[in-house]
């Protein structure tokens, strides 16, 4: 078996293996913020010059079996290793969650072992942080099994992942009071949907939402995701890209022709994640579960299956909708002192012997 692996280090060497990337992607069933396009459009708004690109490419013979999409953040004390679409500024950050390892489970063990050597090559690497991860996944895997002995791994768990069925989800609400908000008509909260026809349509209405969102959050006296221009002009040019590819669906709730509420969602494969919305502050009526259940009856018309609301804590308003969860988790790997000296003192010995060896 011939099994090779590819390093980029400059964006634009990306684009030749897109296609193959959405491939492999698609394969292990992998969510939309382990996407290229995801991933690259973050990596043209968030990287830093002093960030270095690693992107892992793991192919045995000529098929592409693996992906790991990581950068490297420069930090006084060396370097701290993060998935692209992490680490970013806590008041920009897009909340790229379930990401992973794109990995044909076939090769695991060869992947592991060549980013593991990989990793000890790297004589100034102090940390790794992989963000809002599923326990199960590969990442966790790797961090608890194929690291060195010595190497610190944190791992806390603070949200949990919904998700529920869309074909009679109506079974999966958790909650008399949210069943009966969600299974009302429209007509009944004097609500109309408004959905779009053209991107300018789209890009009016994620106005309205970003609008909305502030409103809401300003209210409470924080920022809000939306604070940020980059955050918006990031979400603005995926936007773009997902109504290209006919994957998004966003809509509006009207009353009386003012825009009370927008909701943003991505559509990957037959499943819709929930991304994000704006509601009017001053609603009497709960319009959160109207606009959930919306999202639920279009998707059902588009033939999805699954309806994803994302990562949130274990008290969200979420658990009344559905009880169908799973752990989410952070790590946080920290090489041990001795660790990174040894790693330090076999690059010196590297560097001596090739100082040493005379020139022919």
């Amino acid at each position: 078996m011939a099994f090779t692996v590819k390093h980029i280090t400059r964006l634009e060497k990306l684009l030749p293996y897109r296609q193959a990337w959405e491939q492999l992607r698609q394969e292990v069933n992998l969510g939309f913020c382990s996407s290229f396009d995801w991933l690259y459009l973050w990596a043209e708004r968030y990287l830093k010059k002093s960030d270095k690109l690693a992107v892992q490419l793991y192919y045995n013979e000529q098929k592409l079996v693996a992906v790991i999409p990581i950068y490297f953040q420069s930090t006084w004390s060396g370097l701290e290793l993060f998935f692209l679409g992490q680490g970013e500024s806590e008041h920009e950050e897009v909340a790229s969650e379930f990401q992973d390892f794109l990995l044909d489970s076939t090769y695991q063990q060869e992947v592991f072992t060549a980013f593991n050597r990989y990793l000890k090559s790297i004589t100034n690497l102090q940390r790794l942080q992989f963000s809002q991860v599923l326990s199960n996944s590969h990442c966790a895997q790797f961090c608890q099994n194929y690291l060195p002995a010595d190497a610190d791994v944190v791992e806390s768990a603070s949200r949990v992942r919904y998700f529920l069925p869309v074909a009679n989800y109506s079974r999966s609400i958790n909650s008399a009071s949210a069943r009966r908000k969600m299974l009302k008509n429209l007509s009944e909260y004097g609500l109309t949907l408004v959905l779009p026809d053209s991107i300018k349509e789209v890009e009016n209405m994620y106005q309205q939402l970003v609008a909305l969102h502030q409103s809401a959050w300003r209210a409470k006296q924080k920022p809000g995701a939306f604070s940020s221009a980059r955050f918006i002009e990031f979400h603005r040019q995926y936007i773009r890209k997902l109504w290209q590819q006919r994957r998004i669906m966003m809509f509006a709730l009207q009353r009386q022709q003012q825009t009370v509420g927008v909701f943003y969602g991505v559509i990957d494969g037959d499943i819709l994640s929930y991304y994000q919305s704006g509601l009017d502050i001053h609603e009497v009526n709960n319009i959160g579960y109207v606009m959930h259940a919306q999202a639920l009856t279009l998707a059902e018309s588009d033939g999805l299956t699954q309806y994803d609301l994302m990562a949130a804590s274990s008290v969200s308003y979420k658990r009344f909708i559905t009880s169908n969860t799973e752990p989410v988790v952070s790590l946080r790997c920290r090489f041990s002192a001795k660790n990174w000296a040894q790693r330090l003192l076999a690059l010196k010995d590297k560097l001596m012997v090739n100082f040493r060896r005379p020139v022919i």
